[in-house]
């Protein structure tokens, strides 16, 4: 191997590393010891006992931080990630991905996919590390009611959005009967958005103040005026069907949807700057009930609305067809 063909930026990059993962593996159990100590005093708010389990966790992890960075460190001495990308590029056409996920010919806006993009990828890794540090927050905490409100407000925000997006598509040159379909879809689901909103916030309690019937008090699992709480046992089923089987409907549009797809498909379908948000969605679902489950849908919920409004406002005259 020829040191000297290695860039100098590839250089600084191993010697980092590589000093990092020695210094890793040299104070590995003081390491270990201070992120225990530090996770137990600042991430514990219910202060749980810690247990062997979170001791080895924390220690797994701190292992495959290490072996992450000799990895990479052997990567670039011995140039493996130009060859492990030239196979993946032959056997996946990763040119081919990137154009699908970080374009999208409905609008003029070139940069949009890529800032969805990115938005997604922050808010599903955000998300994840906070449930592993800290899990679900319980129910019935004030943590609870703040998130709840925090992140319901998204879908208020959406309707609004999509609701603005219906005027901007009376300006759009396509045909009458495309309108048509997407002002269909669009109006009632934005009134849905507002319905669950309103769902969240407990808003007959919350703003007017009603009381809770006998019959609510009864049968609803949060004593609560509102409806969605009847259903609490179905979520363990309904929360998986939402999340795993809108993954495998938008895979089936994105990757094997054959011939020219209409206009009003197009816009509908949630765009392929989407899939790593929607994967996590689909894995989060998988256990059932699950407080990370909506912290992802309604941002998504959000970012898919916001891409709707840009195609419409700053449409992409190419992909118009004239209208009738």
């Amino acid at each position: 191997m020829n040191f000297s063909r290695i860039s100098k930026k590839n250089k600084i990059t191993i010697t980092v590393i590589g000093l990092l993962s020695a210094l890793m593996s040299i104070f590995f159990s003081s390491i270990v010891e201070f992120l225990l100590d530090f996770a137990h005093t600042y991430l514990n708010p219910y202060n749980a006992t810690y247990t062997k389990g979170h001791e080895m966790t924390i220690q797994i992890s701190v292992g495959l931080l290490i072996l992450l960075g000799i990895l990479i460190c052997c990567s670039l001495l011995f140039k493996w990630h130009s060859r492990i990308y030239n196979l993946l590029n032959r056997l996946f056409q990763f040119n081919d991905l990137k154009n699908l996920i970080f374009s999208d010919p409905l609008t003029t806006k070139s940069h949009l996919s890529k800032n969805v993009f990115v938005i997604s990828v922050f808010i599903a890794l955000v998300l994840h590390i906070k449930q592993l540090l800290i899990g679900d927050i319980h129910s019935g905490t004030m943590d609870e009611h703040i998130l709840e409100y925090l992140s319901s407000i998204l879908l208020i925000i959406a309707a609004v959005i999509l609701i603005v997006s219906i005027v901007y598509l009376k300006n759009i040159n396509i045909e009458a009967a495309h309108k048509k379909i997407i002002s269909r879809i669009l109006i009632p689901f934005s009134l849905l958005l507002v319905l669950v909103f309103l769902e969240e916030i407990s808003w007959g309690q919350q703003f007017l103040k009603w009381e809770s019937p006998d019959m609510f008090i009864d049968t609803n699992f949060q004593n609560e005026t509102n409806l969605h709480n009847f259903i609490n046992p179905f979520l363990r089923f309904l929360y998986p069907m939402i999340g795993i089987g809108l993954f495998i409907i938008l895979f089936l549009l994105w990757f094997y949807y054959k011939g020219d797809k209409p206009f009003w498909l197009k816009l509908l379908t949630p765009h392929p700057s989407l899939s790593y948000m929607a994967f996590f969605m689909a894995c989060t679902s998988y256990a059932g009930i699950s407080e990370i489950f909506e912290l992802l849908l309604y941002p998504f919920i959000l970012l898919y609305s916001i891409r709707i409004l840009m195609c419409l406002k700053y449409p992409n005259s190419v992909q118009l067809k004239p209208k009738y």
